[in-house]
Formats: C-alpha cells, sequence, structure tokens
C-alpha cells in the first residue's frame, strides 16, 4: 500500500540521455494528498523549444525587418521570445522581434525562450546592413506645350523620383503669373491674358531638379465697336475713328478697302478703346459719292469651335471731297460735315 504522504517521482526516461541533449518526454508519476483518491496521475513534460523564421536576412541601411517565431514551454504550453541584439550598433531589434537598421556591418540577434532563459535556448539570427544605393533625383513633366483659350484650363501631368529611386511629388509654378497662373499642387494651369507662360515642375526632394514647359494663352474677343460708323472728310485731313474691343487686352488692326484713298494708323488711347487715324489722300470714287469702308479688325490669334479662326470686324464709310462738302442732290441742298459725325458707331458681337 502507498502512502498518501509520500509524493514519489519515477523518470521514465533514463537521466543520461536527458543529459546528453536528446529531446525525450518526462512522465512524472504522482501520489496525491490525504483526503483524495488514490489515483497516480501521470503529467507528460516536455522540452522547450523554439523556432525563428527566417534565419538571416539582408536590411538597407535605415530599413526595417521583422522576424517572426514560436516558443513552447515544458507544459508544450505558447510562451513568449525574448529579443535582443548582440550588436546594437549595426542593428536593434525590439520585444516583437523588429530589427532597425542603424549602421552598416553584420548583426547578430538573439531570440531566447522565456519559459527558462537558463535554459540557454537562444537561436541566433543574422542581419546584413547594407549600404542603400543612391539615385539621381528625376523629373519630367508633359506636355513640352500646350494651348489654352480663356477661360479654358489645362492640367499638366509629371513624375518624379527622389535619391532612393522612390516616387515623390511636384512642386508648380508659373514664372509669368500676369499670363497664366498654376496650382502648386495640382498643376492646373488658368489662363490670365494673352501671350506665352513659362511653367516649371520641380522635385519636391531636391527643388534643384526642374523641368519646364509653356502654355499659350489667347482669348476670345467678345465685341469690337468703331465709332463714328460713318463721316465725310477732305483731302488732306484726318479723322480719329475710336475703337473699343472687349475683353480690353485683346490687339486689333486698322485696315482699309481704298488705300489709296485713306491711310491708316494705329494710336494709343486709354484701356480697352483705341484709335484709328484715317488721313486722306485722295477723292472717293465716283465724285466722291461711293464710300470707302474704313475697319478695325481683332489679330487672329484665337481659335473658335469647329477650328474658325477668332476674329472680328467692325467697319465705317468714308466718304472724300475736295471741300468736304457733301451734295445731297435729293433733298435739293448740300452739308458741309467735314469730320462731323454722320451716323451712329458700328459695333460687332459675337452670338
Amino acid at each position: 500500500m502507498r502512502s498518501k504522504f509520500v509524493f514519489l517521482t519515477m523518470i521514465t526516461v533514463s537521466a543520461l540521455l536527458a543529459a546528453c541533449g536528446r529531446n525525450v518526454t518526462q512522465s512524472v508519476e504522482i501520489h496525491v494528498p490525504p483526503g483524495t483518491s488514490d489515483t497516480v496521475r501521470t503529467v507528460t513534460k516536455y522540452p522547450a523549444s523554439i523556432q525563428v523564421n527566417p534565419d538571416s536576412t539582408q536590411v538597407f541601411l535605415g530599413g526595417t525587418y521583422r522576424f517572426s517565431g514560436t516558443a513552447t514551454d515544458s507544459l508544450n504550453r505558447s510562451t513568449t521570445i525574448i529579443w535582443s541584439s548582440l550588436d546594437p550598433s549595426v542593428a536593434t531589434v525590439d520585444n516583437s522581434g523588429l530589427v532597425t537598421s542603424v549602421g552598416v556591418g553584420l548583426a547578430r540577434i538573439n531570440a531566447v525562450n522565456n519559459s527558462d532563459p537558463s535554459s540557454k535556448k537562444t537561436v541566433k539570427i543574422a542581419v546584413v546592413v547594407i549600404p542603400v544605393p543612391k539615385f539621381t533625383p528625376t523629373i519630367r513633366i508633359s506636355p513640352d506645350s500646350t494651348a489654352i483659350t480663356i477661360p479654358a484650363t489645362f492640367t499638366f501631368a509629371g513624375v518624379a523620383t527622389d535619391s532612393l529611386n522612390r516616387p515623390t511629388t511636384i512642386i508648380w509654378s508659373s514664372l509669368d503669373q500676369s499670363i497664366a497662373s498654376i496650382d502648386r499642387n495640382t498643376g492646373v494651369v488658368t489662363g490670365i491674358a494673352t501671350g506665352v507662360a513659362r511653367i516649371v515642375g520641380s522635385n519636391a526632394s531636391d527643388t534643384s531638379k526642374k523641368a519646364t514647359s509653356k502654355v499659350s494663352v489667347t482669348q476670345q474677343v467678345q465685341s469690337i465697336t468703331i465709332s463714328p460708323a460713318s463721316i465725310v472728310g477732305k483731302i488732306g485731313g484726318s479723322f480719329d475713328f475710336v475703337v473699343t474691343v472687349v475683353p480690353a487686352n485683346y490687339t486689333f488692326r486698322c485696315i482699309s478697302s481704298g488705300a489709296a484713298v485713306v491711310g491708316m494708323l494705329l494710336t494709343s488711347n486709354t484701356a480697352g478703346q483705341k484709335i484709328c487715324r484715317a488721313t486722306f489722300f485722295g477723292l472717293s470714287p465716283q465724285a466722291g459719292v461711293s464710300p470707302v469702308q474704313v475697319y478695325a479688325e481683332t489679330d487672329s490669334i484665337g481659335t473658335l469651335v469647329g477650328g474658325a479662326r477668332d476674329r472680328l470686324r467692325a467697319g465705317a464709310e468714308v466718304r472724300v471731297t475736295a471741300t468736304g462738302l457733301l451734295v445731297l442732290p435729293i433733298l435739293g441742298f448740300a452739308l458741309e460735315l467735314g469730320d462731323m459725325v454722320a451716323s451712329d458707331a458700328t459695333a460687332v458681337k459675337r452670338k
């Protein structure tokens, strides 16, 4: 009869094998205390274990890598791993197995079974830290040039990389803000006035790396007016026709259907309003009765829908006589008009 007050442990596997480092399973026979069933209970004991993957790795300087691992205790229960670095000047490691490279070289990482650190269940892992290759930052934008008509906008595109060959952002700017502006972040350009604006894209990681493009800005003229609509002048005289263009900064030219009779000179006036000065060199055809057409015509610098040129023309009539006297035989009398306005202004507007 076994005594209920004596605990007897019976080792079923030779202690010699365990001492030789074999992975062995031990059965422990336990006598329970008095007052309990006199039943022998057997508890299976396992060797502590640890596994870590991978055995080694390479990390770029400044980079990180997370090792994974599992560990069990003597009862085959999961336990934690204690991580440490034997070369912290090259790489450090945190409690989760995350390795961070801080220097170039070889770092040894220890992974220890936390259930029995004294059992020396240690795995050594090699971490090789190598220098990061350097690349020249680059930038490309497209297109090389484009054209917009106010109030339309256009979005430039581009690709930029940093010294690690990673994508980076582009900083956009316009060198001609009075002609076109551009959103610093999106690359959307907006026309402001007629002309050519230089657009610059800068690599955000190294702003000395730039690419350039250009945008030609045009605008549709809305209306042109010449005033007065008709006059009577005399040889050797001149008259200033007032020309108004909307928008005000749209340019125009003065032309005549009878260049031998009327000479034209464009002179500046107030903003949005200019002068076509007509100088009279000779008589109008048919004894001063048939008029000469004087036109103010916008420059054909824009394009309308369908490809038509963006040009508007407003005209006025000029009759040139020797004396500045216009004879009206139907009415039976003559008027000396000279440079007086004979009718209202002629206005042409975009439909």
